[in-house]
């Protein structure tokens, strides 16, 4: 949100004035410290924007109390610290009720803040561009030495955790949007070719051994390679990550390179991968024409697995067959190097290998690929490997798509005051919004509500009790009000 409140120059003026007599004592106490004084001075600024933001927040409440819509009234006030970008954030607000009873705070709707939030939306925007990069702990150290509020490594990662699960359940909205109902996203550009690489790579999970890991399943899609500066760069790259099931992955994926590329307008996919059927050629269907990649960094490296250091030759002999595009003729070379015991316990994986993705390994013409492997490492690796830690399934799912989505520069979802609301507190809204419906059901009048009277032409009609009455006095009274059947 744009917001354009900038202060006048007589307002700064007015206000630095106020803080010159503080600084000139702290530069007076650290003569010969001018590291020391600054620290000092911008930790005394720090406290007198927390002060002054929690007297704004205070007058803000006011006026919103002010002026409570009807049926509102004012039920207590409660204090509250909130920890922010300068430092822990002490104020008063108001809690109201509504005309059905639920509990409203004026200052928290206004300002959109989550129910029970501690910390600021500024300070959880801080805390998650840390906790993508480095350790959990160093991004809270990293706040509170930038001037903010002390918190603890969990805080960052629930934030985190809450930023993955707030990006998955946008990424299935939109891949239920795309795949169920064919609504397309709203992309950036228009591309007529599209690159769409696709791989795994594996974390070790946490409380586990070094064999206990869990799949990263990553997507890039791109519009070629161009060359800036030397360097070889892939043009406007949009990139999804996830822990989960290979369908899912697949739907998401095609709804976020949609949020880049206008699929109906793209012509033609190139896809790359390792040679893994739920990668080779799992990018759904959009119309346009699809050619198939395999990495040769993963051919070479199947081949080269097959055989030993004293096989060198012959490895080198058949990866050449590979490379002129004989793929099938080198299985049956790997499958007589296996006969003979020339070749590892693996040949028959590695001709299996070969014969099964023959036309799709080293194809001439095809589009240049073969990007996956550094993508993987730079993206996630550098992270999620490089940061000794082990992982959660929730929390690599989460640390994943943060990673994919600040690498692709799409804006991760904010966390609303609507977001947050707990079941517990959405059941109890329910519960009163039904209660009021059926207190307004009983006010209107039914024919089934009509009170017994009694009266005659101009005289005043009125309720009467029958309790006690003689059996005739209640049989006349149920003929007269049109409650007893008589004749017909």
């Amino acid at each position: 949100m744009d917001v354009n409140c900038t202060l006048s120059e007589a307002v700064l003026t007015e206000t630095a004035l106020g803080l010159v007599p503080a600084f000139t004592d702290i530069l007076a106490s650290c003569a010969g410290d001018f590291e020391a004084a600054e620290r000092e001075c911008l930790a005394a600024g720090h406290r007198v924007l927390a002060r002054a933001l929690g007297l704004a927040l205070e007058r803000r409440d006011g006026e919103l109390c002010s002026s409570l819509p009807e049926g509102a009234r004012i039920h207590d006030r409660r204090s509250r610290a909130l920890s922010t970008t300068v430092g822990d954030v002490a104020f008063t607000y108001t809690r109201c009720r509504d005309e059905r009873g639920g509990t409203v705070v004026p200052l928290a709707d206004d300002l959109d803040l989550a129910w029970g939030a501690r910390i600021s939306p500024a300070a959880r925007a801080f805390l998650l561009e840390a906790g993508a990069e480095v350790s959990y702990k160093r991004s809270a150290d990293l706040l509170e030495r930038a001037g903010g509020s002390a918190v603890s490594a969990q805080s960052v990662m629930r934030i985190v955790h809450r930023a993955g699960q707030l990006c998955a359940d946008e990424d299935a909205a939109a891949a239920e949007s795309f795949c169920d109902y064919g609504v397309l996203p709203d992309a950036d550009c228009v591309a007529p070719e599209i690159c769409v690489e696709s791989d795994g790579t594996y974390f070790k999970l946490q409380g586990f051994e070094e064999a206990d890991s869990v799949e990263v399943r990553a997507m890039v899609a791109y519009a070629g390679k161009v060359e800036d500066g030397g360097r070889t760069l892939r043009a406007r790259a949009v990139r999804h990550g996830c822990v989960g099931p290979v369908r899912s992955f697949w739907e998401e994926s095609t709804a976020a390179v949609g949020t880049r590329f206008d699929l109906s307008k793209v012509e033609r996919v190139h896809m790359g991968s390792d040679g893994e059927a739920c990668y080779l050629g799992g990018f759904l269907r959009i119309g346009a024409d699809r050619d198939a990649n395999i990495d040769p960094f993963h051919v070479n490296r199947k081949v080269m697995s097959c055989f030993g250091p004293d096989a060198r030759e012959i490895s080198n002999n058949i990866l050449g067959m590979v490379i002129d595009g004989y793929a099938a003729e080198a299985a049956d070379c790997v499958e007589m190097a296996g006969a003979m015991g020339l070749a590892n316990r693996c040949w028959p994986e590695v001709a299996d290998y070969l014969r099964n993705n023959a036309e799709c390994i080293y194809r001439p013409g095809a589009a240049s690929l073969g990007t996956m492997e550094a993508e993987q490492q730079h993206v996630y690796g550098a992270r999620m490997d490089s940061v000794p830690c082990g992982w959660s399934v929730r929390g690599a799912d989460a640390m994943a798509r943060v990673r994919s989505r600040r690498a692709s520069q799409r804006e991760l979802p904010r966390l609303t005051r609507e977001m947050s609301v707990t079941p517990r507190r959405k059941k109890r809204a329910e519960r009163l919004a039904a209660e009021a419906e059926r207190r307004s059901a009983r006010a209107i009048p039914t024919a089934s509500r009509v009170p017994l009277s009694v009266g005659r032409g101009r005289g005043a009609e009125h309720t009467a009790s029958l309790v006690g009455a003689p059996a005739n006095v209640r049989y006349a009274a149920g003929v007269d009000s049109g409650m007893v059947a008589i004749g017909w």
